[in-house]
């Protein structure tokens, strides 16, 4: 093999490396460089100079028809699993990939392609469920796929269904929020959140019917009319407890503070008890 075909099949592997594992593209721009500066001796690495321009080029015109060519025949013949996730955009556009699960009998294993399609969708009703299913058949119909070998639909649709739910509660919808690692950081905007649009949660949980056993949990607090009360409770003393971890979780240092701040602390949590006792 020529020197010219080992460098692209290089810049194809990385890739394909880069699609698999779920790697922004943006990073496709930092790895030439880090080639060089790792394998000093290489020729071929001399040569690489796949960035994120040509990694895209490569993507769209190599990798996704040749992995199209594959799936498509596939579903035609044998049963298939469609899955798909609307994006959190806030714009009017909103992009839905779809993945395709088969069982590939040559090869005697499972194959998943993520984003098999990415079929966008538009307007007031992009979220809804009938327009994601219109748009997802349209891409179905080009390639001659039939619905009668799919055995599987997976589709998360909560934000669309929670939508309906707060126009029927005349209330102002607002994306789910995003869980952080640090506990304590999210803990009080989603109680906020979930008090803001409590109506709207418990007619949704009170209205719905699903076996997932958190699901079910849920369920079960919306049902209890003392759940509002005890939220109410702990978005009272969040606040204070939250500045306090904000200040621990700075990059500086805060040591020289942190006493004083731990004697406010106190200070504040006393009055808070002092005032609930009067």
């Amino acid at each position: 093999m020529s020197h010219d075909k080992n460098v692209l099949k290089a810049e194809v592997l990385v890739t394909n490396f880069l699609v698999q594992h779920n790697l922004p593209l943006a990073t496709a721009d930092h790895l030439g460089q880090l080639f060089k500066g790792a394998f000093l001796d290489s020729k071929l690495v001399k040569s690489y100079a796949c960035a994120k321009t040509k990694t895209t080029a490569i993507l769209n015109e190599v990798l996704a028809p040749e992995c199209n060519e594959y799936i498509v025949p596939q579903c035609k013949v044998n049963a298939y699993s469609v899955g798909t996730d609307g994006s959190n955009d806030t714009g009017v556009r909103k992009m839905n990939p779809v993945s395709i699960r088969i069982f590939d009998v040559n090869r005697s294993k499972t194959v998943t392609n993520h984003c098999f399609y990415m079929c966008l969708t538009e307007g007031e009703h992009s979220v809804k469920a009938s327009t994601i299913f219109s748009v997802i058949e349209d891409r179905f119909a080009q390639d001659m796929m039939p619905w009668n070998n799919c055995v599987a639909l997976s589709v998360d649709n909560t934000n669309g269904k929670l939508l309906e739910y707060f126009e029927f509660c005349d209330q102002e919808y607002q994306s789910i929020l995003k869980h952080l690692s640090v506990r304590w950081l999210s803990l009080e905007c989603c109680v906020s959140r979930i008090l803001k649009k409590y109506p709207s949660l418990k007619s949704y949980f009170l209205s719905e019917h699903f076996a997932d056993a958190r699901f079910q949990r849920l369920d079960d607090w919306f049902s209890n009319p003392m759940l509002e009360f005890a939220l109410l409770f702990h978005i009272a003393a969040m606040p204070l407890f939250t500045s306090f971890i904000l200040l621990l979780q700075r990059d500086e240092p805060t040591i020289h503070i942190l006493k004083n701040s731990m004697r406010s602390l106190g200070a504040n949590w006393r009055t808070i008890l002092s005032s609930d006792k009067s």
